[in-house]
């Protein structure tokens, strides 16, 4: 992918998770690869820092795999809290918000962002505002890119 694409893709995380949970929030980035179907993690913060490539690999993040992997075929904003969330609770997990990013009813990518037992649950104006933000993220991953020429 085109680096500007991912200094905007970063910036949409961190205003995603800053907006639902606060600067220290923890989210992730996954999109579609083409080749198995399933998701691979794209970019990730936690604590409110972007981690590199190799940090990302190094981490565990609780159960969030398993989550981009049955994203809702919806492609609707979910938060989901309590019931079937108990790989996440004993973790320290409250709640997770899932944000599809749709194109012709395909779900081709995810933020995930999870909150902690001391953050508040987001409410629906939050949640939309961050799938709205979700939204302009695939439109920069979709938008083409000039090409360079060489003089």
């Amino acid at each position: 992918m085109h680096a500007a694409i991912d200094t905007i893709l970063r910036y949409l995380l961190g205003s995603i998770c800053a907006h639902l949970v606060g600067e220290s929030a923890s989210g992730t980035l996954w999109l579609r690869d083409a080749r198995d179907e399933g998701y691979q993690l794209r970019l990730a913060i936690r604590n409110g820092l972007v981690l590199t490539t190799t940090q990302m690999r190094l981490i565990s993040i609780p159960g969030v795999k398993l989550l981009a992997n049955e994203l809702p075929s919806s492609g609707e904003p979910a938060c989901c809290a309590g019931h079937g969330m108990e790989q996440w609770l004993s973790s320290g997990v409250r709640a997770v918000v899932s944000l599809p990013m749709t194109l012709d009813r395909e779900v081709i990518g995810c933020f995930v962002v999870w909150l902690k037992a001391t953050d508040a649950l987001p409410t629906t104006d939050q949640v939309e505002w961050a799938a709205s933000l979700a939204e302009l993220a695939l439109q920069a991953i979709l938008a083409p890119r000039p090409h360079r020429q060489s003089l």
